[in-house]
């Protein structure tokens, strides 16, 4: 998540979320000993900014981002065990504030922090692996490194200001085929 704003240095919010998607616990399926890499890019234009109390200051930025990922599968307790690792790289431009009301955050363009971020370690426990039901639980631990591209003189930035963050998350999918 971006970090919050104050006039001349800012502040961090926590990372909010890590999104697991379904097509992430499917790489639990596949057979122990298996390492995956992946390369995620994309572009997200943000048409509002909330601050650290919740409140809209309204605006814009666009944010580019790439992620290299990657994962080996190994099992634990007879059930399919994923490691990954991921590190994120950001660029936010362009990024303007419409509602601010100085001294804390005054409006019009921001400066903004670009560069490698949060690396993530994570865990991946499948507490069921189903494939011909095509149905999947499991449980992960997101872990953010306090490393990385956080400038604390900067407005808007991409990572945390270095944090340690443990998200812990639950995830259920289920194949519609069947259906």
């Amino acid at each position: 998540g971006l970090a919050a704003f104050s006039s001349t240095t800012a502040s961090a919010g926590s990372v909010s979320g890590s999104d697991t998607w379904a097509a992430d616990y499917g790489l639990l399926a596949l057979p122990t000993g298996t390492a995956v890499f992946v390369e995620y890019a994309g572009y997200q234009h943000g048409a509002n900014f909330i601050d650290t109390t919740g409140t809209s200051q309204g605006g814009s930025a666009n944010i580019y981002i790439n992620i290299l990922r990657g994962a080996y599968l190994t099992n634990f307790l007879g059930h399919p065990l994923a490691l990954e690792a991921a590190l994120p790289y950001a660029s936010v431009q362009n990024a303007s504030i419409t509602n601010g009301v100085a001294p804390i955050i005054a409006p019009g363009a921001q400066t903004s922090g670009s560069g490698f971020f949060s690396p993530v370690l994570f865990i991946d426990y499948g507490l069921i692996v189903d494939n011909k039901a095509d149905r999947l639980l499991a449980v992960t631990n997101y872990v953010y490194l306090p490393v990385g591209a956080y400038n604390d003189t900067v407005t808007i930035n991409p990572g945390t200001a270095h944090q340690t963050v443990w998200v812990p998350q639950i995830g259920y999918s289920e194949g519609l085929s069947k259906f």
